[in-house]
Parts: structure tokens; C-alpha cells; sequence
């Protein structure tokens, strides 16, 4: 699995960095560090995307902050992609 990040910006922000998942059985811990650039706006969330192997969305869960933990994602890649909320 991998996952995909946004801040949920309508104008655009620089990807967050530093994203990483430490995993334990079904549990993933998703962290990152907030876009150096906000895009005019303070970020008010983020959308981590779930992806499975072979690219298709597995679900979208919200995120006011970092860390943020996800039931069920062992085993993931993170990658982060910045997208509408």
C-alpha cells in the first residue's frame, strides 16, 4: 500500500515533507512535516489517501495534524501527493 497526502488547500502548497508510516500488525502511523509554503491560507487539514498495490484507492481518511494512525495498513509505502480535499 501506499499513501497519498494533501493539505486540502484550494491554492497551492508545497508538498509536506519528512513523510514516513511506521507500522505495527494492522496499525499505521503516518507522520509528516507541514508544507514550508501554505499557498496564501494557514492549512486547516490534510487527507491521507490509502493506496494498494496496484495504485487504486483503497480510502481517504482526514487529518487535522500529523501523526495520524490508520487501522487496517500494514505493510505500506507512503509517498506523498498533494491534491484537492
Amino acid at each position: 500500500m501506499a499513501f497519498g497526502l494533501s493539505t486540502g488547500l484550494s491554492t497551492e502548497a508545497s508538498a509536506p515533507t519528512g513523510v514516513a508510516a511506521t507500522n505495527f500488525r494492522r496499525l499505521a502511523v503516518v507522520s509528516w512535516v507541514p508544507p514550508s509554503q501554505d499557498g496564501g491560507e494557514a492549512i486547516s487539514g490534510y487527507v491521507v489517501r490509502v493506496y494498494d498495490d496496484t495504485g487504486a484507492l483503497v480510502r481517504s481518511v482526514e487529518a487535522v495534524a500529523p501523526p495520524i494512525v490508520i487501522r487496517g495498513c500494514a505493510g505500506a509505502a507512503v509517498t506523498p501527493s498533494p491534491c484537492p480535499r
